[in-house]
């Protein structure tokens, strides 16, 4: 397949050589809020702090499952907006504040299937029946006629079994048939009279993208005039053959690139074994950069692999330094202290509210990733370097450990080390003009008596470009420099000593 962002590995030098290829969008997937909260944090922290757009969960009814797995809203009960995030009202409320905060707004569709078999006395969050057991959906008017016939996906190298068949049972749409058509024409269109921007098609991999196409051509334009962002869920782990491929939705739009947090899973940055010189070909059989949409975390895979703090730090830190796809999303879960749990949630089972300690991190269960000040710097940092090709990529160490370096040439630089709990130095290249930099694995540069000066880590650039850089536990084996956080020069602050000691003390201490 040919690469919008090509890569050139030389075999006397790992040297990696990745173009970037146009204006990276950070949409940031809150996952379960509440829609009132939803709207704060877009006024208040995501306006702030780089990102281009929220990504929204099902806010369709789903049937009310007891224990409120994480799951449940991604069944089906009917296309009116019921959730445990809100109603209708605080859904518009919500679209609306974000819109005049600058961000977009994108949702989470469920157009595949509606629900599994459940009990019959099993009613929607907003009181709507259904007999699933003989496939009726009375608040969408659907049949057993509107179905594809009672089968599991169970061979991935047969596209009708995957398209055709139910996906852990629950019930399959038929999108062929006219009247599942206009029910789905007529959901999306709702979403966008209410301003969404925009829609993620989960699980489109099990529908025809015919289909899709039919579908998408009959919703509306946005009130700009534009059309409807949309990006498409197919799921293809490692690099296996499947009969279903990522590239016949693109038609449709981007489409998510499983693969790239695969390979970042398999090579596990935290263990000994496993060997950072892998890195070099990680663009390696991946889709376009212009058509992915690239993440390390999302709460399917977050179920059966917990990352842990460093790992997301180390992962979070290479996908936003780095220019590959598009478009790059953050997930901000909860804690997955059982298997399928249930968001944080009051007694009555409303979801709880998020609310904030120390000004970044969140209380109760929920996690709050976005709100880590790295992930935030390396948006900025990402920002800064757009436009830069990916170079000098450099394997250092030994075959026990390693270490890897990159340039954005003129702009950025970043180094990232396996060793998470001791403390090495390499010489790198950095390909930033000489002078004083601030490390932002832990904080940016304060005033001191009328310069400026780094809260934590400083490295100095020599004339030839060059580094002598050293890894530290403290800051999670993360280097990263851009040319707006030179200790000597002009630029935003982003942190103050005082924000930058109590993020220490509150991730390591």
């Amino acid at each position: 397949m040919a690469h919008t962002c090509c890569w050139l590995m030389l075999p006397w030098v790992a040297l990696i050589l990745v173009t970037s290829c146009s204006t990276t969008e950070f949409i940031v997937h809150l996952m379960d809020w509440r829609f009132d909260d939803i709207a704060r944090e877009c006024d208040t922290f995501l306006s702030k702090s780089g990102y281009s757009a929220v990504l929204i969960s099902p806010v369709h009814e789903p049937p009310e499952i007891p224990r409120m797995p994480w799951y449940e809203r991604y069944q089906v009960y009917s296309y009116n907006i019921t959730t445990r995030s809100g109603n209708v009202t605080e859904f518009q409320n919500m679209v609306q504040r974000c819109s005049k905060a600058g961000l977009k707004v994108y949702v989470e569709v469920v157009l595949n299937h509606m629900s599994t078999n459940l009990p019959l006395v099993t009613r929607g969050l907003g009181g709507s029946v259904a007999q699933p057991f003989n496939k009726l959906y009375p608040a969408l008017s659907l049949k057993s006629e509107h179905f594809h016939s009672t089968c599991g996906v169970v061979d991935y190298l047969n596209s009708s079994n995957v398209r055709q068949c139910e996906l852990d049972h629950r019930h399959d749409l038929f999108q062929k048939h006219e009247h599942v058509r206009t029910k789905q024409a007529e959901f999306l269109n709702k979403l966008i009279d209410l301003g969404v921007n925009g829609f993620k098609i989960c699980n489109a991999k099990y529908m025809y993208p015919d289909d899709l196409e039919i579908i998408m051509a009959r919703i509306n334009k946005l009130k700009s005039g534009d059309k409807p962002f949309v990006f498409s869920e197919v799921p293809l782990e490692g690099r296996r053959k499947e009969a279903v491929r990522p590239e016949e939705y693109f038609n449709l739009g981007p489409v998510t690139e499983y693969r790239f947090e695969s390979f970042m899973k398999s090579i596990n940055l935290m263990e000994r074994e496993s060997n950072l010189s892998a890195i070099v070909n990680y663009t390696q059989d991946l889709m376009s950069s212009n058509k992915s949409v690239v993440f390390v975390d999302l709460m399917d895979v977050r179920n059966v692999w917990d990352i842990g703090l460093r790992k997301f730090r180390v992962f979070n830190t290479f996908m936003l330094a780095q220019p590959y796809g598009a478009y790059k999303t953050i997930l901000s879960s909860y804690w997955m202290n059982r298997r399928d749990p249930a968001p944080p949630h009051y007694e009555n089972k409303t979801i709880k509210h998020v609310e904030f300690k120390d000004g970044y991190w969140c209380k109760d269960s929920w996690n709050c990733e976005h709100r880590d000040p790295l992930v935030s710097r390396m948006i900025q940092f990402a920002r800064i370097v757009e436009g830069t090709n990916m170079t000098n990529f450099t394997v250092h160490g030994s075959s026990d450990y390693t270490q890897i370096s990159f340039c954005r040439p003129g702009k950025g630089f970043v180094a990232i080390s396996d060793i998470g709990y001791s403390t090495t130095t390499i010489k790198a290249q950095t390909c930033l003009p000489p002078g004083r930099y601030c490390n932002l694995a832990l904080g940016s540069y304060v005033n001191k008596a009328g310069k400026r000066a780094c809260a934590f880590t400083e490295i100095k650039v020599a004339k030839d470009g060059t580094a002598m850089v050293t890894f530290s536990p403290q800051e999670d084996g993360i280097v990263a420099l851009h040319i707006k956080e030179m200790a000597n020069n002009g630029g935003s602050t982003i942190i103050s000593t005082i924000s930058a000691v109590m993020v220490y003390l509150t991730v390591h201490l």
